[in-house]
């Protein structure tokens, strides 16, 4: 990626500032309290990939936005995800040595 195509650093104000551009609200969770966690986790790009999931708004003057999103569904979704990932991996670890040693006997 070439300097002129690099994209600038955004702060965790500007992140959610970025975020409720795009009709992500801040009803659930306050804004501080989503900078903090922004702050603490380091995690948008992960947060920025969930909202895809959620439907847009298809005429009005709220066109493209997300329905109905709010950042604290973005954050609970967040640590599904971890806690399902932790509880996956010994599973996948097992399996995949399990195999290893099936094919070598």
């Amino acid at each position: 990626m070439t300097a002129a195509n690099r994209k600038p650093w955004l702060t965790a104000s500007e992140q959610i500032d970025h975020l409720k551009s795009r009709g992500v609200h801040l009803s659930l969770m306050s804004y501080n309290d989503a900078r903090v966690y922004l702050e603490k986790n380091s995690n948008y790009f992960r947060l920025r990939a969930y909202r895809l999931g959620f439907p847009k708004v298809e005429e009005g003057s709220r066109k493209g936005e997300y329905a109905n999103l709010d950042f604290k569904m973005l954050v609970d979704l967040s640590i599904v995800d971890m806690l399902l990932r932790y509880e996956m991996l010994p599973l996948t670890l097992a399996a995949r040595f399990s195999r290893r040693t099936v094919s070598f006997v």
